[in-house]
């Protein structure tokens, strides 16, 4: 998760390969990060708690979500289990080879 300070505290989400989530909140105060942060299980040493607060402060700044599948759909993520997964085209592969 993102986040910005711009008339409200802004924040987008993303999957773990940096492709955006269409969910996109807006916040009137950073003790809602904090608070997302913490559902979502991002607060997980207090080096991650101090680089939140640092980024807080200055304004800007992310912090990497350890979402349950729950949490992830809500936000827009699709399972990789709901998705063709790549051995589905290596099956198909096969049936089209001359060899089949």
């Amino acid at each position: 998760m993102t986040f910005r300070r711009w008339d409200g505290w802004h924040c987008r989400f993303y999957t773990e390969h940096w492709r955006p989530l269409p969910k996109r909140v807006t916040f009137r105060d950073a003790a809602s990060i904090i608070e997302t942060a913490r559902r979502g299980n991002g607060l997980v040493d207090g080096e991650t708690r101090e680089a939140l607060e640092r980024g807080i402060k200055i304004g800007s700044g992310g912090i990497m979500l350890r979402l349950s599948d729950e949490q992830f759909e809500a936000i827009g993520g699709v399972l990789a289990a709901t998705q063709d997964a790549p051995d589905n085209l290596g099956a198909e592969a096969e049936d089209i080879s001359p060899d089949a």
